[in-house]
């Protein structure tokens, strides 16, 4: 198999489902990778993988997504609940399964507990800025959006971003 194969199969099967093992492994689902994997051709390509967590330990490093899920996992055995009622997080849409997973932990299950905003940065979502209209309603509904999720978590709240934060929440 091609490097390019490893590494889209780490990215899109192996991470997101919390593989660890071939048995794991074995059973992941990999809808849409588009090679096909039987039984024995996984048993084949994990010692690939395996490999490569070994040499993580060895030298001390994480993957940020291992980093993640460990945190979510210390975060989900405590006893204590965190401080906060809501989490609002901004530029999402580049964020990884365990990412969310994480962010889950971090506030307890509850009405408007999570805000979750970002399929496009405000200055992608309006192609031709000389479209000034068109600017404003994008700037006014995120304006809106974060307000609302602002004033909803009432007595606190956690404001994650991953990339370059919305302007409304400096």
């Amino acid at each position: 198999m091609p490097g390019a194969f490893y590494r889209e199969e780490w990215q899109r099967v192996i991470q997101p489902q919390s593989i660890e093992t071939l048995e794991q492994y074995k059973r992941a689902s990999r809808i849409g990778r588009g090679t096909r994997l039987s039984r024995a051709d996984r048993v084949l390509v994990w010692p690939v993988f395996e490999e490569y967590r070994n040499l993580l330990a060895l030298h001390r490093k994480k993957e940020v997504d291992d980093a993640y899920r460990d945190a979510a996992a210390l975060l989900a055995n405590e006893s204590r609940q965190l401080p906060y009622l809501a989490v609002i997080v901004d530029e999402a849409q580049d964020m990884s399964t365990q990412a969310f997973r994480l962010i889950r932990q971090l506030v307890a299950r509850g009405t408007n507990d999570l805000f979750i905003k970002g399929l496009v940065p405000l200055d992608q979502a309006i192609h031709d800025k000389a479209d000034e209209v068109a600017f404003r309603q994008a700037e006014l509904e995120e304006r809106a959006l974060l307000y609302v999720a602002m004033t909803r978590a009432k007595r606190g709240c956690l404001i994650c971003s991953y990339g370059e934060q919305s302007p409304f929440l400096e």
